[in-house]
């Protein structure tokens, strides 16, 4: 006997085979895309729905910048890239940046199409109170300079960094910023 989808995967389906018609071809109006759907308004998305839609418009080839400009938005607690990294880009980060204003958990592990400077962008924008677990493992281009810059802003919030292979000078000291999070480099 086969199984019965769920009416949120059928809603995720629904949405990833017409999403060109939802939101149009007007990149800079997508503030006027409010279509609402079985899983509720696209700003108001939970973490885990917005998750879902990001990884089945990757796997069908249909994720964009529009897509993340839709998805990303001011309410979201957990943004997780890892597993569509290579659709990570510039342009991403800096919606991150500028949209996500009460992340978390932020995981961009094997993000390497991301230069240090929007790593450093990136760092400054996000609101520093909330930023508690950040994943950046193989994030090879971060630098020095970008982990600092999150050093700085999440000195006091900050409990967990990854980074695993990123490429650092072996002189810089974790350390001195913050002695409450626990740094994996494994």
């Amino acid at each position: 006997m086969a199984s019965v989808p769920a009416l949120s995967d059928l809603a995720v389906d629904a949405l990833v085979q017409n999403i060109d018609q939802i939101i149009g071809p007007d990149i800079h109006n997508m503030e006027n895309v409010n279509y609402r759907y079985v899983l509720g308004y696209f700003d108001q998305l939970h973490w885990k729905s917005v998750h879902q839609l990001l990884q089945k418009m990757y796997q069908h080839r249909r994720l964009n910048v529009r897509i993340f400009r839709l998805l990303l938005h001011s309410d979201l607690e957990v943004v997780d890239l890892s597993g569509i990294a290579e659709t990570v880009t510039n342009g991403v980060v800096g919606i991150i940046g500028s949209a996500c204003k009460s992340i978390r958990v932020l995981n961009l592990a094997n993000c390497n199409k991301i230069n240090k400077g929007s790593f450093v962008k990136l760092f400054i924008n996000l609101q520093p109170a909330w930023l508690t677990n950040v994943n950046l493992v193989n994030c090879e281009k971060l630098g020095n300079e970008g982990l600092e810059a999150l050093a700085n802003i999440a000195a006091t919030s900050l409990l967990s960094l990854q980074v695993g292979d990123s490429k650092f000078h072996p002189s810089f000291s974790y350390y001195t910023y913050s002695p409450r999070f626990r740094i994996a480099t494994e």
